[in-house]
């Protein structure tokens, strides 16, 4: 197991294989390596800062949240690891267990890359501040160009729904706009 991660994170990283290696301490059975800049496997330390800025921007798209109908959704994700969303109406927020709006408790990160090359995460999810509940970002993919952006936000057992997104507004390194002065989207 050890070597086809080795073999993912090298994928990853574009580099050879020799270019990275795998601590001594990972598990057999891990499908996921998070790397801090230290650790030998420290490739994948610039793939996840590169995916964490393509995702900084204003997108829109859909939910599909478990046992319901996909409902329509607005999210900007911020540098400083912040995130806003906007779903159809206050009875149906943008992230389902969360509250629409700003938030300080409305956090985002990237936290490692699985064989399969997709990025994992976390994302912090307000109800009533400051209640909140931390949930797992999984399955990331985004397109070579930047454009579309889809994951899943799992919180506990068979709570699972899937995003699906297209970017509106703050290609990398552009400025950055509000939900509030963006472009229309859904009916609030």
């Amino acid at each position: 197991m050890r070597t086809r991660i080795c073999w993912a994170i090298g994928l990853v990283c574009g580099t050879a294989l020799s270019a990275c290696s795998c601590p001594a301490a990972l598990p057999a059975t891990a499908n996921t390596i998070t790397c801090a800049p230290t650790d030998p496997a420290s490739c994948v330390q610039p793939f996840l800062t590169r995916t964490r800025r393509k995702m900084i921007g204003r997108w829109h798209g859909t939910v599909q949240p478990p046992g319901e109908p996909s409902r329509e959704v607005d999210i900007i994700f911020d540098a400083d690891g912040r995130y806003e969303s906007r779903g159809p109406s206050r009875k149906s927020p943008a992230l389902v267990w969360g509250k629409d709006g700003t938030s300080a408790y409305h956090r985002w990160e990237l936290q490692g890359v699985a064989i399969d090359g997709s990025v994992s995460g976390a994302i912090q999810l307000a109800a009533d501040e400051p209640m909140m509940s931390i949930a797992e970002l999984r399955n990331i993919r985004m397109g070579d160009s930047g454009i579309v952006l889809s994951f899943d936000i799992v919180l506990g057992a068979g709570n699972r729904f899937h995003v699906e997104l297209r970017r509106v507004t703050g290609l990398p390194d552009a400025p950055q706009q509000k939900l509030q002065t963006a472009a229309p989207g859904p009916a609030r």
